[in-house]
Formats: C-alpha cells, sequence, structure tokens
C-alpha cells in the first residue's frame, strides 16, 4: 500500500519529465530547421550572386577568369546537389579566391547547422525510444524494490554511467 502511492508519484515524475524533454526537444528542433532554411535561403543567395559576379567577370577577362570561375562553379553545383563536403579550392587573393573563401564558410556554416539539427534529432528519438519504453517497463513493476533497482539501473545506461545512487527520503 506504501508502494502504490511511491509509484504513481514516480510515473507521473517521469511523465513530467518526459513531457518537459519532448518540449524542449521539439522546440530545439524548430530552431534548428528555421536555422537550416536561413542557412538554405543564404547559400541560395550566395550561389546566385557568385553565378552573376562570374558570368560578368568571364565577360570581361574571358581566359584569365574562366578556369577558376568553371571549377567554383562546379563546386556550387556539388554544393546545390547536397554535396555540403565539397570545398572551392582559394586559388589566388583576389575577387574570384575571396569568393571562394566566403562560398566555403557558407558551406561549413550550412554542414553545422545541418550536424546541429541531426544532433538534436537522434537526441530526440533517443528520448522516444529509451525514456518512454523505460517507463512503460517501469509502470508494469509490482515490486519496490525491483522498481528502485530498475529505475537506478535505467538511470545509468541512459546517461551512460559508471555507477549512481538512488537515496529516498524517509519521514522519521
Amino acid at each position: 500500500s506504501e508502494a502504490l502511492p511511491l509509484a504513481a508519484n514516480m510515473l507521473q515524475a517521469l511523465g513530467t519529465l518526459t513531457e518537459n524533454q519532448q518540449d524542449q526537444l521539439s522546440a530545439d528542433l524548430d530552431r534548428g530547421k528555421q536555422s537550416l532554411s536561413n542557412a538554405n535561403l543564404q547559400t541560395l543567395a550566395g550561389g546566385a550572386i557568385a553565378v552573376l559576379l562570374g558570368v560578368l567577370l568571364a565577360i570581361l577577362f574571358r581566359e584569365n577568369i574562366a578556369g577558376p570561375i568553371r571549377r567554383l562553379t562546379a563546386v556550387v553545383q556539388q554544393i546545390r546537389g547536397g554535396d555540403l563536403d565539397a570545398r572551392a579550392q582559394v586559388e589566388s587573393s583576389d575577387e574570384i579566391g575571396t569568393l571562394a573563401g566566403a562560398f566555403n564558410g557558407m558551406t561549413g556554416q550550412l554542414q553545422d547547422t545541418l550536424d546541429q539539427t541531426r544532433m538534436e534529432k537522434k537526441r530526440a528519438d533517443d528520448l522516444l525510444h529509451v525514456v518512454i519504453p523505460i517507463g512503460v517497463d517501469l509502470s508494469a513493476e509490482k515490486d519496490f524494490d525491483r522498481l528502485l533497482e530498475k529505475i537506478l539501473v535505467e538511470a545509468k545506461n541512459f546517461c551512460r554511467a559508471d555507477s549512481g545512487i538512488l537515496f529516498l527520503r524517509t519521514e522519521t
């Protein structure tokens, strides 16, 4: 009779914790999606500016600029195709070299944003696939000592801890 209220309290606390974490993860994912969308717009705008600049320079300087612009355009196409590991080779310190460096910076920033979004998604998936099944398992346990042991073991596994201590508050 003493274990049931404690178990109910624990289930409620686990439910609240899970809800809070899911809310935080949803908010983090929304921010990550927004950042990724902004980075995509910046990359597309930068790509449009780079192509326009490349055409104008090619018309003005033909053979001196044509080679580097073709190579830069190929990298832009790789990035547009989804290869965020592609980097433009900075061949000079003129405008084309600066543009290649800017593309590399934008691509790196986009890759970081995408990696962060993937990490947040993995974190959300981990919570969904780990915390909820743990809560279900714990709610099925009727033996209070076994329940406490499961809570400690699952908390250690979830946190990747080597050991753990569970303190119980008792009324004297």
